[in-house]
């Protein structure tokens, strides 16, 4: 599996480090932040090719800018926006152009973040 670089950005510090562990476990390079401006700040520095965040972060800003920053710099950027809701939901809810791979819920399935890494 080719390496990349991957942010995390949650307000949990639980699910930092998990994520952390499984894809440094998988030979991934993992950078965390726990909260919107210093994912933003971290993101422009490493330019990752996936970004997981949750929705929702700690200070006045959102998983969504998060989103929105990153991807005005980083086009390739593939985003997996966590959610506690249900996916298709919050997809409804959200404008269409929205820069998003795609939502999951809580908890990830680790099938599924492997099978991102393949396609990164």
């Amino acid at each position: 599996m080719q390496r990349h670089k991957i942010l995390v950005a949650a307000q949990d510090p639980r699910m930092r480090r998990d994520l952390r562990g499984f894809f440094e476990h998988h030979g991934q390079f993992v950078e965390c932040a726990g909260n919107a401006c210093d994912a933003i700040r971290t993101g422009l520095k490493l330019r990752p090719a996936l970004l997981v965040t949750e929705l929702e972060l700690e200070d006045d800003t959102s998983g969504l800018d998060v989103m929105q920053s990153l991807r005005r710099k980083l086009e390739d950027l593939h985003i997996l926006a966590v959610t506690t809701e249900d996916p298709g939901e919050v997809r409804a809810r959200w404008p269409e152009h929205l820069p998003v791979s795609e939502f999951s819920s809580k908890p990830l399935r680790p099938t599924r973040l492997l099978e991102l890494l393949e396609q990164l």
